[in-house]
C-alpha cells in the first residue's frame, strides 16, 4: 500500500512538474512569435544596428543624444514610429499628446513591463512605483492624505530650515531639526576660506540636501546627510548603496528578462540585498514608534489651547499623517488587462505608405512613453525648444496645452494616476533651494559644458564624460555674493 502511495505522489508530481514546463514553453513560444502577431508590425521605423541590444545603446547613452536619435527617428518616420528594444523587440513611440493622455489615463490597461518592475523593485521595493492594477489604486489611495497642497504646505519649514544656516533663537527652529549645519552655512565656511569663491560639486550637495529633507519630512528621521564630518548614520549608507551607479552587466539584463537567472547572485545584488535588510529594520522599527505615538494621542484629552511652534509641528511629517488617516483601511484587491486597443490620433502613415488615423495595439506590445522628446518638442514648444528661456512662460504656446501632465504643461512628473505622488513636495523643495542658495551665491560652469554628459537611470543625472566612474557630479564655480 504505501509503495502504491508513494507511486501516486510521484505521479502527480511528475504531472504536475510537466504542466509547469508546458505552460513555461507556451509561454516562450508566445513570446517569440508575439512580433509576427502584432499590430506594432505594420508601423514603421528604423532597422536596429544589433539584435540582441536593438537600439537601447544608443537611446540610453546620454541626454542630448536620446533627444537627436528621437527627432531624427520622428524625422523620418512621422509622429509615430517604432524602435527596437532588448532581442529585436519593437517598442511602439507617440508623439501625439491624446494617445499619450489615452495612456496614462488608462493605467489598468497599460502596465509596466515585468523586467522594468523587477528593475524598480531592486530598489524601491514593492511599493507604488512597482505594483500594478487595484494595488497601485489600492496604495496610492493610502498615501494621497500626505501628499495634498495644506500638508506639504506644513514641510516648506523644514526645506528652508535645510538650505539656510539659522541663527535665531531656538524657538524658532523646528523640533526635529537637531542638526545646526544647514547647506548654505556648509557652502558660506568653504567660501570663506577659500577668497569668496570655490569650485563645488553641487550635485553631491543637493543629494545630502535632499535625502535630509526626504528623512525628517517622510518620517522624522534624521539621515544626517549634511554632517560636516563625513560619517553618515547606518541607514544613510543603506540609501546610497541603493542608489549607487547601476549595474548595467549582461548578467543583470538577461536577469531582468528571464526570471529564473535572478537565483545566480552578483556582487551589485550583495550589496543591494544587505542595504534593503537595513531600510527595512529601521522602516518596520519607526512604523512601530509613530503607531504608538499616534494611538497614545488619540488617547489622550487635549488640555491646551494654546501650543507652541514645537507642538504645533509635532506629528506632521508624512508617515504620522498616513498613519492617521489609515489606520483601518483595508481594500480588495484583483488585477486586470485587456487584449486589444485603439489609440487615438491624428493621421500618420503606416510602414506600408497607407494613412491611418489610429494606433491599433494588442496585449504584450510595448509602449514607450517619451517624456524628454514631449518635454521638448518642437512642433509643440516651436524652434527654440531646446534653449532654456524662462521668459516663454509669460505667453506658452498653445499646442502645450494638451500635454497631459499633472504639472506645468510638462511630463516631468508624467499625469493622470501614474502622476508623481509627491510633486508637490518636489517643487515646494526646489522653490525654497531656489529662495535661499540665489540670494546668498553666484553660480557659474566650472567646466565646459560638453564635458557634462546627462544619463538617464530612473532619473536623470549629470556625469563628467572623462570621470564617468565617480559617479554623478555637477562641479560649478560658486561665489559669495
Amino acid at each position: 500500500m504505501s509503495s502504491s502511495f508513494t507511486h501516486a505522489i510521484l505521479t502527480l508530481v511528475g504531472a504536475f512538474g510537466a504542466a509547469l514546463i508546458a505552460h513555461k514553453f507556451y509561454k516562450a513560444i508566445r513570446w517569440a512569435l508575439h512580433p509576427w502577431f502584432s499590430p506594432l508590425r505594420d508601423v514603421p521605423g528604423p532597422v536596429a544596428p544589433s539584435w540582441l541590444y536593438g537600439h537601447i545603446r544608443q537611446l540610453t547613452s546620454g541626454e542630448m543624444e536620446i533627444l537627436d536619435k528621437l527627432e531624427e527617428f520622428e524625422g523620418v518616420y512621422g509622429r509615430v514610429f517604432k524602435f527596437k528594444g532588448l532581442f529585436n523587440r519593437d517598442r511602439l513611440v507617440m508623439m501625439d499628446t491624446r494617445a499619450l493622455n489615452h495612456v496614462l489615463t488608462h493605467d489598468m490597461q497599460y502596465v509596466k513591463p515585468e523586467r522594468v518592475r523587477h528593475s524598480l523593485g531592486q530598489v524601491f521595493g514593492q511599493g507604488l512605483l512597482f505594483v500594478e492594477g487595484e494595488k497601485h489604486k489600492k496604495q496610492r489611495k493610502v498615501m494621497n492624505p500626505a501628499f495634498g497642497p495644506a500638508q506639504i504646505r506644513e514641510l516648506t519649514g523644514i526645506f528652508v530650515e535645510k538650505s539656510i544656516q539659522v541663527r535665531a533663537h531656538p524657538r524658532f527652529v523646528l523640533p526635529y531639526i537637531d542638526s545646526p549645519t544647514k547647506l548654505r552655512d556648509l557652502w558660506t565656511t568653504e567660501l570663506t576660506t577659500s577668497n569668496g569663491k570655490a569650485t563645488i560639486d553641487v550635485m553631491g550637495w543637493l543629494n545630502k540636501m535632499t535625502l535630509d529633507v526626504i528623512g525628517l519630512a517622510g518620517f522624522s528621521y534624521s539621515f544626517d546627510a549634511l554632517n560636516p564630518d563625513g560619517n553618515p548614520n547606518e541607514l544613510n549608507d543603506a540609501v546610497r548603496m541603493m542608489f549607487a551607479k547601476p549595474d548595467r552587466s549582461a548578467l543583470t539584463i538577461l536577469q531582468s528578462i528571464f526570471p529564473p537567472l535572478r537565483m545566480i547572485p552578483s556582487e551589485s545584488q550583495h550589496g543591494r540585498f544587505a542595504a534593503q535588510r537595513t531600510m527595512s529594520r529601521i522602516g518596520h522599527q519607526l512604523i512601530t514608534e509613530k503607531k504608538a505615538a499616534v494611538l497614545a494621542s488619540m488617547g489622550t484629552a487635549r488640555k491646551e489651547t494654546v501650543r507652541s511652534k514645537a507642538e504645533a509641528v509635532q506629528g506632521r511629517d508624512l508617515l504620522s499623517l498616513l498613519i492617521k488617516a489609515n489606520m483601518a483601511m483595508d481594500l480588495p484587491e484583483s488585477a486586470r488587462m485587456d487584449d486589444d486597443d485603439v489609440l487615438a490620433h491624428g493621421e500618420w502613415v503606416d510602414a506600408k505608405g497607407v494613412k491611418r488615423t489610429g494606433v491599433r495595439v494588442s496585449k504584450g506590445d510595448l509602449v514607450s512613453i517619451p517624456i524628454m522628446a514631449i518635454n521638448r518638442s518642437k512642433t509643440l514648444w516651436g524652434e527654440d525648444a531646446a534653449q532654456f528661456k524662462p521668459e516663454r512662460w509669460k505667453n506658452p504656446p498653445d499646442a502645450v496645452a494638451s500635454i497631459p501632465g499633472v504639472w506645468g504643461n510638462s511630463l516631468a512628473f508624467l499625469g493622470g494616476n501614474r502622476a508623481c505622488i509627491g510633486f508637490r513636495f518636489s517643487i515646494i523643495e526646489m522653490k525654497a533651494l531656489l529662495f535661499v542658495l540665489i540670494r546668498a551665491f553666484q553660480f557659474e560652469m566650472a567646466v565646459p559644458v560638453g564635458d557634462v554628459l546627462v544619463q538617464v537611470s530612473i532619473v536623470q543625472r549629470p556625469f563628467l564624460k572623462n570621470e564617468m566612474e565617480k559617479g554623478p557630479q555637477l562641479p560649478l564655480l560658486v561665489t559669495l555674493v
